[in-house]
């Protein structure tokens, strides 16, 4: 007897649907409507949770009927509009188009924006999302990065190709992020919904210091919605600038992200050094705008860096929440030391000046000058750390463990031969070594005891 998929209950339809790959969900909603009822949420939340929109009539009306589906609509978190518009003067100085569909559709676009009817569109997707219960970001994002001719991101929004059709969005338009952004939050506003937080996608350019500054009006925005006139960190809304770079297509989004829910700072592939080489941008007011500032005045509890360059400088950003910050996260850390002594002095900052419940190490590593020291490798298992007396006694034995390889490193560099137990080994070329980790009990710190783990309990309970 032959027996139909479709024939199997439905929960076992559920727990298929769930193990499938994303990209075959479209295709099993087609299958019948039984498949179709259970794999559509997850369509949904695998394909929608952040779609993209331009500003035209197509596009908006778009918006509004994904927001008001039953299904669809509480799955959207994000809503993220592009910057780019058509200007008619700059249509003219394209021969080689098609001038009557370039200039209706610039045409189109600047009506639509004029007569307000984009933001009667944003407001009632809004209040679909507010029937739905969600509260969604707003986005503002460019539709195209282009830094180099071979280095072009082209983000096509819902109704893109609708609008611009052969039109070289580039050199027939400009980007208005701040004006994008503004008429997100009034059309939030007048859907009497409030945004759960605000993020703008902006292009960086690595032989540029500046990116958030190049966009008129945006500086000043993001300044009124993060800092407040006594200069603290305004709390209702969570604020994310990315970067978007043409260069590198697998690392090229940067990222400074603060969630207030829960008092969080993600910085990923960010540099915080004080030279400027880095291939990432470097974290200071040109490029990031006043979420800057927002780093240094927010005391946040929680603060994630991945994928980033640091030095030094990296020690007055965390001294700076030494009250309040009681969870760190390093993932893929490369910490340039200058001096022998940096990376002790990182590790006595981390003990010593914070009060630390929780540490997590992921591929952490030193680079200077002489070599390349790995001290976390994702075979190594040790994250997270739990409990202050934990944390302590880890980067003790961290401290001792760094000493004892500077003192190896000071060796090779006074003598042009390295001598182990009073006799030349043979190595006189003179070369410098990498220096990995070697073993858990040279980590150990035997003298973290109870001591340390109620002092910092101490600390930690008078500055909550």
């Amino acid at each position: 007897m032959v027996v139909s998929i479709s024939s199997c209950p439905t929960e076992i339809i559920q727990m298929i649907a769930v193990a499938a790959d994303p990209t075959d969900l479209a295709n099993l909603r087609l299958v019948s409507k039984q498949w179709c009822a259970v794999s559509s949420r997850l369509f949904g939340l695998a394909n929608l949770r952040h779609p993209r929109f331009i500003i035209s009539p197509y596009s908006l009306q778009g918006l509004v009927d994904l927001t008001a589906h039953p299904i669809f609509g509480p799955c959207v978190e994000s809503v993220n509009v592009g910057s780019y518009r058509l200007k008619k003067h700059l249509v003219n100085t394209q021969p080689h188009l098609d001038i009557n569909h370039a200039n209706a559709a610039a045409l189109k676009q600047f009506r639509f924006e004029q007569t307000g009817s984009h933001l009667n569109l944003l407001a009632q997707a809004f209040a679909n999302l507010r029937d739905h219960g969600v509260m969604p970001m707003l986005g503002a994002f460019e539709d195209i990065v282009h830094l180099a001719p071979d280095n072009e991101v082209v983000r096509r929004g819902y109704g893109y190709d609708e609008l611009y059709g052969p039109i070289d969005v580039l050199k027939c338009g400009n980007t208005q992020v701040a004006q994008t952004l503004v008429s997100l939050i009034e059309a939030s506003l007048n859907s009497d919904h409030a945004p759960s937080g605000v993020s703008v996608d902006v292009k960086w350019d690595p032989n540029d210091r500046e990116a958030v500054s190049l966009h008129s009006g945006l500086y000043s925005l993001l300044y009124n919605l993060s800092i407040q006139n006594c200069g603290c960190l305004k709390s209702p809304k969570d604020l994310t600038v990315t970067l978007t770079s043409g260069k590198d297509k697998i690392r090229n989004k940067h990222h400074l992200e603060i969630r207030n829910k829960n008092s969080h700072l993600r910085l990923i592939r960010v540099s915080i050094e004080e030279y400027e080489d880095s291939i990432f941008p470097q974290l200071e007011p040109g490029i990031f705008g006043p979420l800057f500032d927002a780093c240094y005045h927010g005391q946040f509890h929680q603060i994630t860096l991945s994928d980033c360059e640091i030095d030094r400088s990296v020690f007055g950003l965390l001294k700076t929440h030494a009250r309040s910050l009681r969870h760190l996260t390093l993932h893929q850390i490369v910490f340039h030391d200058y001096e022998p002594d940096d990376a002790v002095d990182l590790f006595l900052v981390l003990r010593d000046d914070l009060a630390l419940y929780t540490i997590d190490f992921e591929r952490f590593a030193f680079s200077n000058k002489h070599s390349a020291l790995e001290m976390f490798r994702e075979d190594h298992g040790y994250q997270p750390f739990f409990g202050c007396g934990q944390v302590v006694a880890l980067l003790s034995g961290l401290i001792r463990w760094v000493q004892i390889q500077n003192t190896k490193l000071r060796r090779f560099e006074d003598d042009e031969v390295h001598e182990h137990n009073g006799h030349d080994d043979g190595n006189d070329d003179g070369e410098h070594h990498d220096y990995e980790y070697e073993g858990e009990d040279e980590w150990e710190d035997e003298g973290a005891s109870g001591d340390d783990d109620r002092d910092h309990r101490d600390y930690e309970q008078s500055n909550d």
